[in-house]
C-alpha cells in the first residue's frame, strides 16, 4: 500500500489519540506533522509519535508541508475554517466529531431473574452489573478506552479510501441528513409540533 502524507491539526486529547494511532498503528499513513501552540502538547507529540514536525498554526502548515491528508481535531469552533481551507489546499480530510447517521448507540440494558446488566448508560464505565450483592462495574473513564479501536478503524478506513481513490460508506449526504433531524427535533421542542423532514431537506 502506498503511503500518505498526513498532518494532525490540534492535538488536544482526541487529536494526540489520532496522531498516536497514525503513526503506529494505520498502515499507509505516514504522519509527517503536526499543528499545536502550546509547547507542553508539541512535546507529548513527539514523544509519542517519534519525529514529526511540529507547526504552531494552521497557517505556517499549509505554508510549509505537502500533504495528502488531514485530520482535523482542532476546537470544534474551528472546524468549519479549518475544513475549507484544508480543501483548498487540495487535502482529503477527516474532522473529528463527524455527523453520521452511523453511530454507535450503546445504550442496552438486559434485566433478569438474579438482576440487570446495563450498557452505555454512566459517564464513567460502558457496563454495569446490577445484583443483589450491590452495583458491580469496571473503572474505564475515558471515551478513547471505551472505543479505541473504533478510533483506530475510521482512521484506516479514511486512509484506504484516500489511497484507493473512492468515496467512503458515510458521505455529506449523510452528515447534512443528521444535521437536519437535529434541527427539526429543535423546530419541534420550540413550535410544539411534528416537524416533517421534507421542510428541511428540499
Amino acid at each position: 500500500m502506498a503511503e500518505i502524507r498526513m498532518a494532525v491539526i490540534g492535538v488536544g486529547r482526541m487529536g494526540l489519540t489520532h496522531a498516536k494511532n497514525l503513526a503506529h498503528r494505520v498502515r499507509g499513513a505516514w504522519l509527517v506533522a503536526v499543528t499545536t501552540s502550546r509547547e507542553e502538547r508539541a512535546a507529548e507529540a513527539r514523544l509519542r509519535c517519534g519525529e514529526v514536525a511540529v507547526y504552531p498554526t494552521l497557517e505556517a502548515l499549509l505554508a510549509a508541508e505537502r500533504l495528502d491528508a488531514v485530520v482535523i481535531a482542532s476546537s470544534t469552533s474551528a472546524h468549519a475554517d479549518n475544513v475549507e481551507r484544508c480543501a483548498a489546499a487540495g487535502w482529503h480530510i477527516f474532522c473529528e466529531k463527524p455527523l453520521t447517521r452511523y453511530g454507535h448507540d450503546l445504550r442496552v440494558e438486559v434485566i433478569g431473574e438474579e438482576g440487570a446488566v446495563q450498557v452505555g448508560r454512566f459517564r464513567h464505565t460502558p457496563v454495569r452489573l446490577l445484583d443483589r450483592r450491590g452495583v458491580h462495574h469496571d473503572m474505564a473513564r475515558t471515551t478513547p478506552e471505551h472505543l479505541g479501536e473504533a478510533f483506530v478503524t475510521e482512521l484506516r478506513a479514511f486512509v484506504d479510501c484516500v489511497v484507493r481513490d473512492i468515496e467512503p460508506p458515510v458521505t455529506g449526504h449523510d452528515s447534512r441528513a443528521t444535521v437536519a433531524v437535529g434541527i427539526a427535533a429543535t423546530r419541534s421542542m420550540h413550535e410544539g409540533r411534528a416537524v416533517n423532514m421534507t421542510e428541511l431537506m428540499t
